[in-house]
């Protein structure tokens, strides 16, 4: 069995729900029909760094240990910031791991450093300067159109087309390298973050 997980953040279902019932957006279609969908509670705060890796956990911030970017660490008195290896638990690809399934992670936030995976892990926001895929030899294979760095992409100030243009490209390189990565034989677990932080400029 093969499972496939998109997660839509910044998004609801309620601006796409009627383009999908209308069938206006086949792709949305297809999933919602034929698959399995519903809406996620977000942490308390609405943060992207425990958000995610609370749907990755089933913990909340309390039991990740994060709340935010960053973390007082009060025997240096200094701010530092969070990266995957500060949350206290495990992510479902850790089990999936574990028990030799084969997994691919791809632009999950708050995934670097990437960790030891039975497969491919591509990390996502924010990314340091060391290695950014596992396993490292990986990084060889990665199309050169892949877009690596997309944040800019959210803050550039230029026309909405153009920026649009932009995360086109940046969701269409995910997608494309999932599909790079279903290997009809081993049966593996795919995750693809596609990002909507756009999503009102997302209309048909």
């Amino acid at each position: 069995m093969k499972v496939v997980v998109i997660g839509i953040d910044g998004a609801t279902w309620d601006p796409i729900l009627p383009y999908i019932e209308k069938n206006m957006l086949p792709g949305y279609s297809k999933f919602w029909n034929e698959g399995l969908h519903g809406a996620l509670i977000s942490t308390i705060p609405y943060i992207t760094q425990p958000g995610w890796k609370a749907y990755s956990m089933g913990k909340n911030p309390g039991k990740m240990g994060v709340y935010f970017w960053s973390r007082i660490d009060w025997k240096n008195f200094a701010i530092k910031n969070i990266n995957s290896l500060g949350f206290d638990g495990k992510d479902y690809w850790d089990i999936l791991s574990e028990k030799k399934y084969t997994v691919a992670i791809i632009d999950m936030p708050s995934t670097y450093p990437p960790k030891k995976v039975n497969g491919v892990m591509l990390s996502g926001f924010p990314k340091g300067d060391g290695t950014w895929v596992y396993p490292e030899n990986f990084q060889d294979q990665i199309p050169q159109d892949y877009v690596k760095d997309s944040i800019h992409l959210f803050t550039k100030d230029e026309d909405p087309e153009v920026t649009m243009s932009g995360i086109e490209k940046d969701i269409k390189s995910r997608f494309d390298m999932a599909e790079r990565l279903w290997d009809p034989e081993s049966g593996p677990y795919q995750r693809c973050d596609e990002r909507t932080t756009f999503s009102l400029l997302v209309e048909p």
